[in-house]
């Protein structure tokens, strides 16, 4: 047999070789770019008997490519910690800066400073909780309450998971009574 046949055969093994593994490699890459932890922001808002409190939701969206799905890429569950600033519609006023943020994730039933986002799942940042008719801005760090003034105000929040950060800006009434507070 001619030696150059040999090498030409050889390199044809050799070749399938590296195309089985790097279609096996596949699924890891898929995973590093579509599995990252990603969410979906919303407002949400309880009324109990301790008062009112209105939050900015954050859902870690779930897989919903087939393809994804079938070669086996998974959302991961995000560690998530936040803060916001809250200023004065209109004006721009900054009325609270930098505050801590106070996050719940009700299926788990965890609260405080950084709570764990699995996919599917919504946690809740608690900005402003109203009680006997006084609205307070909810601080993680700080066991007094601040009050706020009825009006309009935006509510920006930075989310970070991991090192990457998400912003959303909501705007917010703050009324005389619960009733009269709320997102929109």
């Amino acid at each position: 047999m001619d030696v150059g046949v040999i090498l030409g055969i050889i390199g044809i093994v050799i070749s399938v070789l590296a195309l089985g593994l790097g279609l096996m490699a596949l699924p890891t890459v898929f995973q590093m770019f579509f599995g990252r932890p990603d969410f979906d922001f919303g407002v949400d808002e309880f009324t109990g008997p301790d008062g009112k409190s209105l939050f900015i939701t954050l859902r870690n969206k779930t897989t919903k490519s087939w393809f994804l799905k079938k070669i086996g890429v998974v959302r991961e569950t995000g560690d998530i910690d936040a803060s916001f600033n809250i200023r004065q519609l209109g004006t721009n006023q900054p009325v609270a800066t930098l505050v801590s943020g106070s996050l719940h994730n009700a299926a788990l039933r965890e609260s405080g400073l950084m709570v764990r986002a699995f996919p599917g799942r919504t946690i809740g940042l608690t900005v402003i909780h109203m009680y006997d008719d006084t609205a307070h801005i909810v601080d993680a760090r700080r066991d007094d309450l601040e009050t706020i003034a009825p009006g309009d105000y935006i509510v920006d929040a930075a989310f970070i998971c991991s090192e990457r950060i998400f912003r959303v800006s909501k705007n917010l009434r703050v009324g005389e009574a619960p009733h009269l507070t709320f997102w929109y």
